[in-house]
């Protein structure tokens, strides 16, 4: 494999107006495994000869597919008719990010707005779900909240991952998919045992008087 192989695929990528996420669907793997492999970090992976079918590209010693698939798990194609305003506000998003799709930064752009609308219920709750599909704690957290417009710092602990939200609470997330919560005071936050959510820590549950609606964290 030459030795910018995984800028060629980046560089492919792009060009079709695919997100590393996209790409990922596509050949049944991570963004993160193809995030690895543009960068460098990986030089083997079973997705590589696929990956070159899809991006038209040749790996020496490697027989690429030669099928496309015809569908993507998880994603949908749509299609919206812009008033020019927005669509140039569209194309000077594209070059602030740096990259090369207006499909890419209309995503980045939606994604980024319907974050903002999130409760923190709903962040903990896509986290745990995609640490249950990856296994990897530091894997979720760098794709629910890493760049989460909610999130304002996060570490890792020996734990998992701790984060912090816009409003001071502060979330410890765990093996095996496990959440606890702390308000800003330090003191844990309280559901009622019977609504409570299945990640939340025992710590977190009460059979008395709970706190309120969620959306007040």
């Amino acid at each position: 494999m030459t030795e910018n192989f995984g800028a060629l695929i980046r560089a492919a990528r792009e060009k079709r107006g695919w997100s590393q996420e996209f790409l990922a669907a596509k050949v049944g793997a991570t963004q993160s495994t193809i995030d690895r492999i543009e960068t460098g970090a990986t030089r083997r992976s079973r997705v590589l000869p696929e990956i070159a079918g899809l991006l038209d590209l040749d790996i020496p010693g490697m027989v690429r597919p030669a099928a496309d698939k015809q569908t993507v798990p998880n994603f949908v194609r749509v299609s919206y008719v812009l008033p020019v305003e927005i669509a140039k506000r569209i194309e000077k998003y594209k070059i602030e990010l740096g990259v090369s799709s207006d499909d890419e930064a209309a995503k980045r752009l939606i994604g980024d707005a319907l974050n903002r609308r999130d409760t923190f219920r709903e962040v903990i709750q896509r986290l745990i779900d995609r640490y249950k599909l990856t296994r990897s704690m530091r894997e979720a957290a760098g794709d629910v909240i890493a760049n989460h417009p909610l999130v304002v710092s996060m570490s890792f602990t020996d734990e998992g991952v701790k984060f912090t939200m816009s409003n001071g609470f502060s979330v410890i997330a765990s093996p095996p998919g496990k959440a606890i919560i702390n308000k800003p005071s330090g003191d844990f936050y309280k559901y009622h045992a019977d609504d409570a959510p299945d990640w939340a820590d025992w710590m977190n549950r009460t059979k008395e008087w709970a706190e309120a609606d969620e959306m007040d964290f």
